[in-house]
């Protein structure tokens, strides 16, 4: 597979080789997800979103722990939201899963609609960052929560979202008390941006 075919796949996985790269995803960032559901502290009745949901792990980690809210992601792969529909198919039956197709620049939800928000290696792939983050905001409660989860590395993909250019961009989206959390794993180095709303 090419570097380009690999990037294009990344962002919006399509057809058979993007199930493949679900699956990919699914392996590699099995980590990341669970730490970043961990950060959140999710309680029993919130109403969570996640953005950008892949193969649906992180939603399912999410999902155990609101037997009485809710759990929507979006993620702008069709392939991907009929995985991650397959995967949470019990969850999404009991109505304790809702997932979309779309884009979050345009969020299909209400106003204040959530206690808790995340994306996991996903920002890379948004055209414009700061809209996404304040339709992110649109879309939280007062004092709810944003992480955001990226590789924490010096590479060319990953320079526009280190650490202190994502809690700027979180307060720039009126985000306060923003702040990151550096991942627990030495050999596989990643970081989440804080934000309350």
């Amino acid at each position: 597979m090419s570097t380009n075919i690999f990037a294009t796949q990344a962002g919006r996985p399509v057809g058979l080789i993007g199930k493949v790269m679900g699956r990919i995803m699914a392996w590699h960032n099995q980590p990341d997800n669970e730490w970043t559901v961990s950060l959140l502290e999710i309680q029993p009745t919130d109403h969570v979103l996640e953005i950008g949901f892949g193969p649906g792990q992180a939603i399912r980690y999410a999902s155990r722990r609101v037997p009485d809210g809710l759990v929507c992601g979006i993620d702008h792969s069709e392939t991907m939201v009929q995985e991650a529909s397959k995967y949470n198919a019990a969850a999404v039956a009991a109505g304790r899963v809702a997932l979309k197709q779309g884009d979050v620049a345009a969020l299909p939800y209400d106003n204040e609609a959530f206690h808790k928000a995340f994306s996991i290696n996903c920002i890379y792939f948004w055209p414009q960052p700061l809209d996404g983050l304040r339709e992110i905001h649109r879309v939280l409660k007062p004092g709810g929560v944003i992480a955001l989860t990226v590789r924490n590395r010096q590479r060319n993909a990953y320079k526009p979202f280190t650490a202190e250019k994502l809690t700027v961009m979180l307060a720039q989206a009126g985000f306060r008390q923003t702040h990151y959390v550096n991942g627990p794993y030495p050999a596989h180095p990643i970081l989440s941006a804080v934000g309350i709303k």
